[in-house]
């Protein structure tokens, strides 16, 4: 059985964009990369 972690309506709401400066890059390239592997849907 799938659990629900967030309220109805913001299964989609983005709480944190980094940025390009310093270590968020790097950060920001990871987020990108575990996006893209496979996952339970």
């Amino acid at each position: 059985m799938k659990q629900q972690y967030l309220p109805d309506g913001m299964e989609d709401a983005v709480f944190y964009t980094p940025t390009d400066n310093g270590y968020e890059k790097q950060m920001g390239d990871y987020l990108e990369f575990l996006k893209g592997l496979p996952g339970e849907e």
